[in-house]
């Protein structure tokens, strides 16, 4: 079984009951071999794999995601509906309200936010958020600018199309 230590914690209780051989990755190039992995249904399609067990995970309300992060950019990349970013607020009163104000101006959907503390530095965070939009567009592209104009940090973390 190749995985993940993240992806095995979420499906720990079914693993204990049927407990699959575990396989070195190998190149696949050398010849035919038999590998599982935890994946999702879309993954499965994509790659043309072959589901063995669905709905496996402890926590039906688990809405894990994983993605692939990489140094560079592709060149030409396909227009996404969802950006994920990361951002230090200024430590003033109001900031993180007017941080978030420059996507409800724009009409642009949160879908998730989330606070890191700063190491070594108290009562500072990193904030991860996602919105609905493609940091190409307009509307988009405005709110970025304006944010970084009132953060001390801001990064886009990447742009992708959400599967169903």
């Amino acid at each position: 079984l190749l995985d993940d230590e993240t992806a095995v914690g979420l499906v720990r209780r079914r693993r204990q009951r049927v407990r699959p051989r575990r396989q070195r990755p190998h190149d696949p190039g050398t010849g035919p071999h038999r590998l599982r992995c935890l994946a999702s249904k879309a993954a499965a399609t994509i790659y043309g794999g072959r589901i063995l067990a669905a709905d496996i995970g402890d926590d039906a309300e688990n809405y894990t995601r994983f993605f692939l992060l990489g140094r560079r950019t592709r060149a030409k990349r396909p227009a996404g509906d969802k950006t994920s970013i990361v951002f230090a607020a200024k430590n003033l009163p109001g900031a993180l309200f007017r941080c978030l104000s420059v996507f409800a101006l724009r009409d642009l959907n949160l879908t998730k936010i989330e606070s890191r503390p700063l190491r070594g530095r108290p009562w500072e965070y990193l904030f991860y958020l996602d919105f609905q939009g493609d940091p190409a567009s307009g509307p988009a592209r405005n709110a970025l600018k304006h944010l970084s104009e009132t953060t001390d940090f801001l990064r886009v973390l990447g742009c992708y199309s959400t599967v169903p």
